[in-house]
């Protein structure tokens, strides 16, 4: 049941009201953003809403834990950014990618007056994002949609079952992050940089910038040697000399990873001399 304020509920008894959408999103590069499908912009619990044409599609409320989904389209303005980038080029860069969305509808008596009260309508995390010109089309699945996991927990596996830096794994992520910068002959593909690392060291491990034009942006790199970073995807932009960045190592869940570059065999789960199924018998 959703609970009003009762100067909420006495202006719907009215029945002469305004609605408006409310949308916060959360980004997983860091910084939340507020927008609004009302022509102007809405201030409500401290925080201003921005206007931007907007579309969704419908939710529905249910008894259980049914896992819901709902569509939404943003159409940005010019003046719109995410990141500090323009809005779709953000977009096709995977700044949305896993952005939490909640949102409300607002309440009010005259456009010219304050919000009078909100009530939440849905929230959920981006699954999908498709680009339809000047529209970004995205996907939000409930946030019950983490209860979707295989059961049971713990399966036997030569591979480690942790994820690098979880908290199954406990390894400090802020332990192993290793500052860079980038250098000449830096392209979309091929990150030239200052470190100085053995060659492999950074396989699988994550880069996110933290200056120029690629700022927020994250990228999982694909291999490393001699300085030299490539990301499993291209970047949006072709980073400059001097941006700055900072870079993981992954880990490819063998014992010998765990225990030479991560000190940290004793909370390795992998079972490597497990018998394969055609040696069982």
């Amino acid at each position: 049941m959703k609970s009003a304020s009762p100067e909420l509920q006495a202006l719907l008894d009215d029945d002469a009201f305004l609605m408006a959408d409310l949308y916060t999103l959360t980004l997983k590069v860091g910084g939340v953003l507020y927008y609004t499908s009302a022509d102007i912009p809405l201030t409500w619990a401290g925080h201003t809403y921005t206007p931007i044409t907007v579309e969704r599609g419908n939710t529905g409320l249910v008894a259980g834990i049914e896992v819901d989904s709902m569509s939404v389209e943003f159409t940005p303005w010019p003046e719109h950014t995410l990141a500090g980038n323009p809005f779709l080029a953000s977009v096709v860069a995977g700044v949305l990618d896993g952005a939490e969305i909640k949102v409300e509808r607002a309440y009010l008596a005259d456009w010219r007056l304050p919000v009078v009260g909100a009530l939440h309508r849905f929230e959920g995390a981006v699954s999908d994002v498709e680009l339809d010109g000047i529209t970004a089309k995205l996907r939000v699945v409930s946030l019950l949609s983490v209860l979707n996991v295989k059961m049971p927990r713990n399966v036997y596996q030569a591979a480690c079952a942790n994820s690098l830096y979880d908290a199954g794994c406990g390894v400090s992520k802020a332990a192993f992050g290793a500052a860079g910068t980038i250098q000449s002959g830096a392209t979309q593909e091929v990150l030239v940089t200052n470190l100085s690392q053995t060659a492999g060291y950074f396989d699988q491990g994550m880069i996110t910038f933290l200056t120029g034009a690629n700022a927020g942006q994250s990228r999982t790199v694909k291999t490393h040697a001699s300085g030299v970073l490539t990301p499993a995807n291209p970047l949006r932009w072709t980073p400059a000399v001097g941006d700055t960045f900072t870079v993981w190592p992954g880990c490819d869940k063998t014992m010998d990873t765990c225990a030479n570059r991560f000190s940290n065999l004793s909370k390795f789960r992998g079972f490597p001399w497990i018998p394969v199924p055609e040696s069982a018998y």
